[in-house]
């Protein structure tokens, strides 16, 4: 029989739903791991195609149901007609005059002001052009003939618009405005110009799935057929199978907020941007969306560079992130500064190698995303609590350069922590992703009473470190006198509590704390000691139990800061061999 053979539970991140991570050992569910992490499109994740995937939500209730939560002024719908989708679920928008009559739909709520994409699918009728509008006059024109085209735009808050030919005619229209936008607004009319009305009653157009989100394009259309609401991709309480590194594994991270309010949107509002021009949505992103933004040096002796200014604490750390790629530039410098410390840390880093080029002062760090683009993060701690002096991306180290070079950028993030954790994405205010917790049960539903001898195995990587609160738990239910810790301090090590000694920490531990790492503790009522192995190997002496046996019953996560590959329990003590087999 082989060691797996003997194990009551296994977890190897891979079958997953909103709440519940599987294990793959018991089968019928009873030794699932539940999860959760509470914070909606705040989490992101790298998946199997080595794209950075977000949280997606439409706003828009009844998104294909034109009649309802819908207003018309001049203008009626009907249903039935042959979609892009080849279903009979698009609409006739019908007008019933000569006038600019247009469907209206208003937010519930107040979403607040942020970076929001409109977006509808539209096919031509009698008319062939066709209009969105939103509060504060952004507009765009659309014709829906040929290839399509854009034929007018205006507003002082338009960040984008596009018109994408889905096939059959159909088009797929939208705008993107920054603003606080309360209502949208679509005209049907025969011309690409405005103040003309164009067309009589009883002319028409085709719309179909009308979606509003946040960010900077048009994703994938989320389906929301009623008032509630319609999520897809990273939800709230989904576990996160990370594939960063090509393994996937279960991605454990602590609460951290994004204190960058428009982390990919960069502009002269939200951000202090000097002697370069912004190219919004001109590449392709990490996320393989068109949504990375080409920076571009002026000329002139002055600095070429981004500024985003924040509330600096003395003693506690910063880091700052950012996705990069070059285009004719291919260093990118990152610093913090205020006015009494001055620059308290500096590095650049080139695009081009995936090295640290320079590094001055704080920590720096580069991570290489694929298809040219890398992670480039760092580290500072100020010495002065301070709101004047912020976080610096420039082109260039100093003002003597009349460079005009451009690179890109995407994803902006500031954390007051000493690492970065995974993106979280802003659209217009700070945003703040919950922990990540897991638990499960282990007693009586999987190894059929509550053993008081057996082995525990952890395949997992850090990720970083906050504090020295970060664990796994090996504990009875409902008693906390009773546990067994894989404890992440800077070194990994065992720690038993109980009810009469408290904590303590058995000999040796696992100082490569960033690496893979497999570790497990064996406990034997039965001799009354408990060892641990690490990467092959025995870690320290053995350690003598107390009279009272560890009552295994159940598994959770703590402060979690680290990958997970997989766990597994065994309802018995492994010989030394077999630890030793199991954590090679």
């Amino acid at each position: 029989m082989g060691v797996f053979d003997k194990a009551s539970l296994a977890l190897v991140p891979d079958g997953i739903k909103d709440g519940k991570l599987y294990s793959i050992k018991p089968t019928d569910g009873s030794g699932d791991f539940t999860f959760s992490r509470g914070s909606n499109l705040a989490a992101t994740r790298v998946n199997e195609n080595g794209l950075i995937e977000k949280g997606r939500e439409n706003l828009v209730e009844f998104s294909n149901n034109f009649s309802t939560s819908k207003t018309p002024f001049g203008v009626t719908v009907s249903s039935g007609e042959a979609g892009y989708d080849g279903t009979n679920n698009a609409w006739k928008l019908i007008k019933s005059s000569s006038s600019g009559d247009y469907l209206r739909w208003t937010e519930s709520g107040s979403l607040g002001a942020a970076v929001f994409t409109y977006s509808i699918y539209v096919k031509a009728g009698s008319l062939s052009y066709f209009v969105i509008w939103t509060t504060g006059g952004n507009q765009a024109y659309f014709e829906l003939t040929g290839n399509g085209s854009v034929t007018y735009t205006q507003g002082s808050d338009l960040v984008d618009s596009k018109i994408e030919s889905v096939g059959n005619g159909w088009y797929r229209c939208s705008l993107t405005a920054s603003f606080n936008n309360s209502e949208v607004r679509f005209y049907p009319t025969t011309d690409g110009t405005p103040g003309v009305a164009g067309g009589t009653s009883g002319d028409f157009v085709y719309i179909q799935n009308f979606q509003a989100e946040y960010g900077l394009v048009a994703t994938e259309y989320v389906d929301r057929v009623g008032y509630d609401a319609a999520y897809a991709g990273v939800l709230e309480d989904l576990p996160r199978i990370d594939y960063t590194g090509g393994t996937p594994s279960l991605l454990l991270e602590p609460s951290r907020t994004n204190l960058i309010t428009n982390g990919e949107y960069i502009n002269v509002i939200d951000w202090s941007v000097g002697n370069v021009t912004l190219e919004n949505n001109s590449i392709t992103s990490p996320e393989n969306q068109t949504n990375a933004t080409k920076v571009t040096g002026t000329g002139g002796f002055s600095q070429r560079r981004i500024f985003e200014s924040f509330s600096q604490v003395s003693g506690l750390d910063f880091t700052i992130s950012i996705f990069a790629k070059e285009d004719t530039e291919n260093l990118l410098f990152l610093r913090f500064y205020n006015t009494t410390d001055n620059v308290y840390a500096n590095a650049s880093f080139n695009l081009s190698t995936g090295a640290i080029a320079s590094n001055s002062l704080g920590t720096a760090k580069i991570e290489n995303y694929g298809n040219g683009w890398y992670r480039c993060i760092l580290t500072g701690t100020p010495s002065t609590t301070t709101t004047t002096g912020g976080a610096y991306f420039n082109l260039t180290s100093d003002g003597n350069s009349t460079s005009t070079t451009s690179l890109y950028l995407w994803g902006a993030q500031l954390e007051q922590a000493s690492y970065p954790t995974s993106y979280i994405p802003t659209y217009g205010a700070t945003a703040t992703r919950g922990g990540d917790n897991i638990n499960a049960d282990i007693g009586i539903a999987q190894v059929g009473s509550n053993l008081s001898s057996g082995t525990w195995f952890v395949d997992f990587m850090k990720t970083g470190q906050d504090g020295n609160n970060q664990a796994l738990i090996l504990t009875p239910l409902n008693n906390n006198d009773q546990q067994i810790r894989f404890h992440f301090d800077p070194n990994t090590n065992v720690r038993f509590r109980d009810a009469v000694h408290g904590y303590t920490t058995m000999g040796g531990s696992v100082s490569n704390t960033t690496s893979r790492t497999k570790i497990l503790v064996s406990v034997d009522s039965s001799a009354g000691i408990a060892k641990v192995f690490a990467n092959g190997a025995q870690v320290g002496s053995n350690y003598t139990l107390g009279a009272t046996p560890f009552q295994f019953s159940r598994i959770l996560g703590y402060g979690n800061n680290f990958k997970l590959f997989s766990t597994i329990f065994f309802p018995e003590a492994l010989s030394d061999a077999e630890c030793i087999t199991l954590t090679t």
